[in-house]
């Protein structure tokens, strides 16, 4: 399945991918220099960002990076292209395993290996890194959590969703059990860990439940279970009166910096900070793709238009933007041309970044 990717947004470390540091409205076309494209057999499923750095996962566990050089392992200059990233060797681990997740927060990234470890570079001064007190920075992947009971990778259980938020970082078991490190001030790990400020090795967290999938936005949490229950950790004021969320078993949850989204049967409910327009006040057309960036977000719509709305200073909703920078009350169309055989399969959101993929079914091997 042969995919291209496109990007628009901000780009001063060149974390879009497209061969340069400029910011961009409109969407180009990234480029990969090892190899100079993907195979036609890594398909992209995955989209993560942090400050100025971005990471692509494909279906077989290929893992690509672009942007800031100290939030990728082993890289010592900023990439404005993507760059396949030899995880499995950096990570000294069999040839046969695989990255099956992967998350970012501000300046640092996250391999999930096998669903069942956690490895952690880049920087992290809040404990973002989970390596301990002494580890603010680490070039080369390190163990960060570990589910493998005595090194029996069949004994544990697995890591089933995994969230960064700006300086925290979350995460589920597919036993319902989650886990929490970074800072904890505001709330986000839970109230009893404010007063620690700072979590710097994994801990695992009480929720009341055993929950389904984690988001994480800034300065809060949000866990979700069966039967609709869920926990909000941090900002309380991101759900007004604290009225729950209505999420039913097919609902897809997103967290951008301020905001809780719920896509469901291609309905987008939004709750939270909207003053840069990120909480729609209009009716979106159905959609069948999503991604909540920093503080603005895509869409593609059921007949694969693809919309933005929210802070695009950088260009990262498109065109045209009002005078405070924001796409607010409404949102941007963003075109680009498919082919009769071409669908989008992937959108992805960052700090002020927007990402969209596009595949080609039919000449899938």
């Amino acid at each position: 399945m042969p995919t291209c990717l496109f990007a628009l947004g901000s780009n001063g470390t060149g974390q879009l991918g497209i061969g340069n540091q400029d910011d961009a409205s409109i969407p180009q076309q990234c480029i990969f220099d090892s190899p100079a494209t993907l195979p036609d057999d890594e398909q992209i499923t995955d989209i993560r960002a942090g400050g100025n750095h971005t990471l692509l996962l494909t279906a077989n566990g290929c893992v690509c990076g672009s942007g800031s050089h100290g939030a990728l392992p082993a890289i010592t200059r900023d990439l404005s292209t993507f760059h396949q990233l030899d995880v499995a060797r950096l990570c000294n681990i069999s040839s046969r395993s695989k990255v099956t997740h992967i998350a970012a927060c501000w300046e640092a990234s996250y391999f999930v290996v096998d669903q069942q470890v956690v490895y952690a570079c880049g920087i992290g001064t809040k404990g973002e890194l989970g390596l301990g007190e002494e580890v603010s920075h680490c070039s080369t992947p390190a163990s960060a959590f570990d589910l493998r009971r005595n090194g029996n990778a069949d004994a544990g259980p697995a890591i089933i969703s995994i969230s960064g938020g700006m300086s925290h970082v979350v995460l589920v078991t597919d036993n319902g059990e989650v886990y929490g490190w970074g800072t904890s001030r505001k709330g986000e790990l839970g109230h009893e860990l404010v007063n620690e400020k700072v979590i710097w090795k994994p801990r695992r967290l009480a929720i009341g439940f055993p929950a389904l999938g984690v988001v994480a936005g800034r300065t809060f949490t949000f866990f979700w279970g069966g039967k609709g229950k869920q926990a909000l950790l941090g900002n309380a004021k991101i759900i007004p009166g604290g009225e729950p969320l209505k999420l039913f078993t097919q609902s897809q949850v997103f967290a951008g910096w301020s905001s809780l989204y719920v896509l469901d049967s291609g309905e987008l409910d939004a709750v939270g900070g909207g003053s840069r327009g990120q909480v729609p006040t209009t009716k979106l057309p159905t959609l069948a793709h999503f991604a909540a960036g920093s503080e603005h977000a895509v869409g593609v719509t059921a007949d694969s238009k693809i919309i933005a709305f929210g802070w695009g200073e950088h260009g990262n909703c498109g065109e045209p933007i009002d005078s405070r920078g924001n796409v607010a009350g409404r949102y941007n169309s963003i075109s680009i041309a498919l082919g009769p055989q071409e669908v989008i399969s992937v959108v992805g959101a960052g700090c002020a970044t927007t990402f969209v993929a596009v595949s080609s079914p039919n000449n899938s091997s």
